[in-house]
């Protein structure tokens, strides 16, 4: 079965399994974002971007990166009629991504495993904080919280010790989506010898600690827990952010072979015996401070982007360190494609982010803007249930589509 005849149905919010469902449209599937107007996804009520006005509040950031090209159907799930839509879906559906707290679907009489009864090819990803077993299977989570209980913001800090925060990215949620897209893609590929469905249960948290796996092999081989080391590494230096001439301006720079030390050296301009009583990794790690001033010192006199070129050709790994807008119109991730510019009816254009992946035979794009709550409920239910026009007015009449 190729992408295309793939039908994806999305409950939640976050980020996590709405990243999963973005991935799955973006190589072709037919993605059903599954909501109710009595109770909106938290990204619809964000307030609009600076400069946006309220009839731009579907124009949120975060709505349009997570959903894009997905089709919106709102069903009141209160109602016995709208339970009983939700279930004919079900059936017709080819992968399910949850990340609502276990036990939902049970205190309105569903269950995982009734849509499995009726539909045996269909692939449950359930995608919770804590998974769905142990005591606290029942509670919500951020980011913040799934990183915080994984250990890793306890390594996010400067130097000296003094922790402050994670990224302002939600990692915990982005790394639980790739996951969660591997997770499917394993089970759809599956499906292919066994024609069976699965149900894949993941947590949040889980995927949190497994991205910190060489922060507890380091502690298993050492019995010292790993606290904050600002741009330190504990193998190489010099290794980190470096300052260089101009307003705010960084080179993010990395010496991992003592051959690196003599090149940077020799670009730098650092003298000879500089670089004999640092010659080996050995010795740097001990002069780590001191070596950290003296290549401060020595970037304080360049531009950024002419020591860049500098050290790039001598074969040292250095870059810019790039704001969004840089980012944003950097050739290497232009010529690559992964920006995608889409035409939206009420902000003019939209620039969103492809798939970081290619397939030689598969044509992955960005298929279209975030729909707006309940936009293609009428359509969908048409195509996927055949419902007549009479069916569909007497639907909404019952508050069954709300």
């Amino acid at each position: 079965m190729s992408f295309d005849q793939l039908n994806v149905i999305e409950t939640g919010g976050g980020i996590a399994g709405p990243l999963v469902g973005r991935a799955l449209r973006d190589l072709g599937a037919n993605v059903v974002k599954l909501e109710s107007r009595r109770r909106l996804d938290f990204g619809r009520t964000r307030l609009p971007p600076p400069g946006k006005t309220s009839e731009h509040v579907h124009a949120s950031p975060s709505v349009h990166d997570l959903h894009a090209g997905k089709a919106s159907v709102t069903v009141n799930l209160k109602t016995e009629l709208g339970r009983t839509l939700f279930v004919e879906m079900m059936s017709k559906a080819d992968v399910y991504v949850d990340t609502y707290a276990p036990g939902w679907l049970e205190r309105i009489g569903l269950s995982y495993e009734s849509f499995q009864e009726r539909n045996p090819q269909l692939i449950i990803l359930s995608q919770s904080a804590y998974g769905t077993m142990g005591p606290k299977r029942d509670q919500r989570a951020y980011a913040p919280i799934m990183t915080a209980l994984a250990g890793l913001e306890s390594t996010v800090g400067y130097q000296d010790g003094r922790t402050v925060s994670q990224v302002s990215s939600a990692v915990g949620d982005l790394v639980a989506g790739y996951f969660g897209i591997l997770l499917v893609l394993s089970a759809l590929y599956s499906r292919q010898s066994t024609s069976r469905g699965a149900i894949l249960d993941m947590s949040q948290i889980e995927a949190s600690v497994a991205m910190a796996g060489i922060a507890f092999a380091e502690y298993g081989l050492t019995g010292e827990t790993p606290g904050p080391r600002g741009n330190a590494h504990p193998m190489h230096v010099p290794h980190g952010l470096y300052r260089v001439a101009g307003d705010d301006q960084w080179v993010s720079l990395a010496i991992c072979s003592d051959d690196d030390w003599s090149s940077l050296c020799d670009s730098l301009g650092l003298s000879e015996a500089v670089r004999c009583e640092y010659q080996s990794t050995e010795l740097r790690l001990r002069a780590r401070d001191e070596i950290d001033q003296l290549v401060t010192e020595a970037l304080a006199s360049w531009e950024r982007d002419e020591v860049v070129e500098a050290l790039q050709a001598a074969g040292i790994p250095c870059t810019p360190v790039l704001s969004i807008y840089e980012a944003d119109r950097f050739a290497p991730l232009v010529d690559r494609g992964l920006w995608e510019d889409v035409q939206h009816p009420s902000i003019e254009s939209l620039r969103l982010t492809g798939l970081p992946w290619r397939f030689d035979s598969l044509e992955a794009q960005c298929r279209g803007w975030a729909d707006g709550v309940g936009a293609s409920t009428d359509h969908i239910l048409r195509q996927w249930l055949g419902a007549t026009d009479q069916q569909l007015e007497s639907w909404h009449a019952a508050g069954a589509l709300e």
